[in-house]
C-alpha cells in the first residue's frame, strides 16, 4: 500500500511541475505584455504608423505567423518599405551589420517604414525572435 502512495505523490507532484511550466511558456510566448511604446522620434527615413498609403514607390512585407512575407524583396534606390505586424506580439526589423534599419518594437497592426536610397542587400532580422530573417535588395 506504500508504494502505490508513493507512486500517486510522485505522479500529482509531476504534473504540478508540468503544469507550472506550461504556465511560464505560456507567459513568456504568448501574453503580449511588451512594455509600452516610447514616444520617440523616428530616424530619418524611418517612421511607424497605423496606417498605411501604397504609392508605385512603395512595397508592404507583412509580419505574420513569425515570418517576414515575403522573404526577400527586390526595389529601387528610393523606394520605401513598410513592415505590417500581423502578429499578436511585437517585433523589430534590424540590420544584421550595421545600422541601416533599426526600428522599435511594433505591436500588432502597427507599421514601420523605412525608404532605402542607397544600392546594396539589406539582410535583417527581429531582434525579439532571430529567426525571423528577411533581405531587401535595392538596384
Amino acid at each position: 500500500m506504500r508504494r502505490d502512495d508513493n507512486k500517486n505523490k510522485f505522479f500529482v507532484i509531476g504534473i504540478i511541475i508540468l503544469l507550472i511550466i506550461g504556465v511560464f511558456v505560456y507567459i513568456k510566448f504568448f501574453n503580449d505584455k511588451s512594455p509600452p511604446k516610447k514616444e520617440n522620434q523616428p530616424l530619418q527615413n524611418d517612421s511607424i504608423n497605423n496606417s498605411l498609403p501604397l504609392s508605385d514607390n512603395s512595397f508592404e512585407i507583412n509580419i505574420q505567423s513569425y515570418k517576414f512575407n515575403p522573404e526577400s524583396l527586390r526595389i529601387k534606390a528610393g523606394d520605401t518599405v513598410t513592415w505590417t505586424n500581423l502578429d499578436i506580439v511585437s517585433h523589430t526589423i534590424t540590420s544584421d551589420s550595421g545600422s541601416e534599419i533599426n526600428s522599435p518594437q511594433f505591436s500588432k497592426d502597427e507599421t514601420y517604414s523605412h525608404k532605402f536610397d542607397q544600392k546594396g542587400a539589406y539582410t535583417y532580422h527581429c531582434k525579439l525572435h532571430s529567426r525571423m530573417q528577411g533581405t531587401i535588395i535595392v538596384e
